[in-house]
């Protein structure tokens, strides 16, 4: 992973790792060293964290005062997916609206889950296909 980080933007200049997304079997596969690019380094230089031992084996690094410091840096960042939350946040507030009663609510997301399997191919494309055909 160090040797992928310390490589010149010159030898590596994708900014993130490219993966397939599609192929589940291969993302399996994948290790985090898969996911280091030169470009990983801008998280020592975002929280100014010293890089000294990154020349270092790793079997030293436990002994190093720059990585202790820079491990005690990296433990207090707070790992959040912004994304999932507010997909979750909205959701929740969405079946609020709907209904603030619990059993109709349960109904409503079976009736969905119903529509979903026999329409699994129904998406707004196909929505807004149907509707232009129709209204000519």
């Amino acid at each position: 992973m160090v040797t992928e980080m310390k490589q010149d933007a010159q030898d590596n200049p994708m900014p993130q790792a490219q993966v397939d997304l599609t192929a589940k079997e291969i993302i399996n596969t994948k290790t985090v060293a898969d996911f280091v690019t030169s470009a990983s380094l801008r998280i020592f230089e975002a929280f100014n964290i010293s890089m000294d031992f990154l020349d270092k084996d790793p079997s030293e690094w436990e002994n190093s005062p720059s990585f202790q410091s820079s491990q005690k840096v990296m433990s207090g960042i707070a790992t959040v997916n912004d994304f999932a939350e507010r997909g979750v946040a909205l959701s929740q507030e969405y079946n609020q609206v709907l209904t603030k009663d619990e059993q109709q609510r349960q109904y409503l997301l079976q009736v969905v889950e119903w529509h979903r399997r026999q329409f699994p191919s129904v998406n707004k494309t196909v929505h807004t296909a149907q509707t232009s055909t129709s209204q000519d």
